[in-house]
């Protein structure tokens, strides 16, 4: 048994068509590890900027109507073995008190010299090149050696069906996991010398799980390989159903399964949401706007409301002056609106929960479930949780989002920062509209040339003061520690996967042990 191993094994690695597609995978392998460390060192680089951009603005507000703290999701470095759908999802919400709802955006794109070879990730790679290096490694594996008359010279000597079975399948295993391990040696090299990525023990755990699920993902194909060298007489035969299932199974099941899933962009959805907000939003500026008549106007009317455009930080916010009249009409403005803003808010989270999100986990359950259908399609599935890229992980993440945006209603109600005078100007003397300021215009709503660009030099030094607001309690934005899920989902696919080539090694056992030589 030892010697037909070595003998296949030795052939194996020896014919040019298995040499050429495994000088193929490492070398794209080698090349995508190297690009999708670099594109994560510059993802990383902004997200940092980002992050220490918004932590450096929260706190060189000086009044709290100024404060628009920003949720960021950290790239991962995982994403060179599977892109998932993090491209689909935006990576960075901004919170605004003055709306409540938030809005989202992307902070970080791929280069755009090398997106297009970039989308290229290791599992699509290991899909294509890794099922047919096992198939063809396997498919004239028994029907060789019946065409070429050695099979009944064989069974002359002591060695069973049996042992002969499992000496060509484990001959055809390690053929593959040579190359496979050689491809996963070359991402872990290239992880480890990488200076901007942290080498720990999640590396090492997905690295693992990425190298048994290849593993196992190969074995299915020797299965598939394996039953039609068995079934067939003939190494064409087999080589030609061999193919037309890895067809069948790497082209025809996924698109059925993305078929019965249907769309999953839910652009009608999305443009049906935008006019229900927009409908919301009307009624709620409609009634802005007759509160703002009710409290604010008359003292604009009578010039007793003071605002200038020049708000620290922000230019075109109004900042709202701290004179008796303005401050007792800004305190019952907000109380009055607040609630209202909360309430639009929770609608609109409500219209994109009802029409967006539920339907697309529903969607996420229903293909996961045919994914167990599907080789391929399960195969990327458990990628896309082992790279932390799947809906899972930003689902996660938005929910990480929607704690972090109470924490901070939370805040504001603790410090009642609403009714607070630095809610609506900073401390006196940073405000030049007090009577006896020297930079006061003598007509506040109206100043002259000069007397604004005196006040825009003033805002712009202020500006670089340090905050006269005590944030140190803010909360900042963390992301939640990694799911349990993850690795228990992630061990249930590996099982199925052994599952499937158990069974089909199985029913090819037993139609070997009536196999005719003739």
């Amino acid at each position: 048994m030892n010697l037909i191993i070595k003998k296949d094994l030795y052939e194996n690695l020896q014919e040019t068509k298995i040499q050429i597609l495994a000088i193929t995978v490492l070398c794209l392998t080698l090349i995508v590890s190297i690009l999708g460390t670099y594109e994560y060192k510059a993802k990383n680089e902004r997200y940092l900027s980002e992050k220490a951009s918004n932590t450096e603005q929260l706190y060189q507000n000086k009044i709290y109507a100024t404060i628009h703290p920003e949720a960021i999701k950290a790239p991962t470095p995982l994403s060179i073995i599977c892109k998932g759908v993090e491209q689909d999802f935006g990576n960075c919400y901004t919170f605004d008190l003055l709306t409540i709802p938030y809005s989202a955006s992307k902070i970080y794109e791929s280069n755009q010299y090398i997106e297009g070879f970039i989308n290229l990730d290791l599992s699509t790679i290991f899909i294509w090149l890794f099922s047919i290096i096992s198939i063809l490694i396997t498919y004239d594996s028994i029907s060789k050696e019946r065409e070429n008359g050695t099979l009944k010279l064989l069974f002359v000597s002591r060695i069973s069906k049996t042992e002969f079975f499992f000496s060509k399948v484990i001959s055809s295993f390690l053929s593959v996991t040579i190359v496979i391990f050689i491809s996963i040696l070359i991402i872990s090299i290239v992880f480890l010398i990488s200076p901007w990525i942290q080498f720990d023990r999640h590396i090492v755990f997905a690295i693992l799980a990425f190298f048994a699920l290849t593993m196992l993902f190969a074995l299915f194909w020797i299965s598939i390989a394996t039953f039609t060298s068995i079934l067939l007489k003939s190494s064409s035969q087999s080589l030609i159903v061999s193919l037309a299932i890895w067809l069948v199974l790497l082209l025809v099941f996924p698109t059925v399964i993305k078929t019965v899933l249907g769309d999953t962009n839910f652009i009608n959805e999305k443009k049906e949401i935008t006019l229900s907000q927009d409908d919301i939003m009307k009624d709620y500026n409609k009634k802005s706007g007759e509160i703002s008549d009710k409290y604010i106007y008359p003292l604009i009317k009578d010039q007793k409301f003071s605002t200038y455009g020049g708000s620290p930080g922000y230019d075109q916010q109004p900042l709202w002056g701290a004179n008796p009249p303005t401050m007792q009409a800004a305190i019952q403005f907000y109380n009055t609106l607040n609630p209202m803003k909360n309430d639009i808010a929770n609608q609109k989270f409500a219209i994109a929960d009802k029409k967006y999100l539920i339907p697309l986990k529903h969607k996420i359950q229903l293909n996961n479930q045919l994914s167990y259908f599907s080789p391929v399609s399960l195969f990327e599935q458990m990628c896309m949780r082992i790279a932390k890229t799947s809906y899972s992980d930003q689902f996660a993440f938005l929910n990480d989002f929607k704690t972090y945006r109470d924490q901070i209603i939370d805040f504001f109600a603790k410090r009642r920062a609403y009714d607070s005078r630095q809610w609506f100007t900073p401390e006196p003397e940073y405000y030049p509209y007090s009577p006896n300021h020297p930079l006061c215009p003598k007509d506040p709503m109206n100043p002259t040339k000069a007397e604004s660009d005196k006040l825009g030099e003033y805002y712009s030094k202020i500006r670089q003061e340090k905050s006269a607001l005590d944030l140190s309690e803010f909360p900042l934005f963390n992301i939640s520690s990694e799911s349990n899920n993850g690795e228990k989902n992630i061990l249930i696919g590996l099982l199925i996967f052994v599952s499937m080539s158990l069974i089909i090694f199985s029913i090819s056992l037993y139609k070997f042990r009536y196999y005719s030589f003739e």
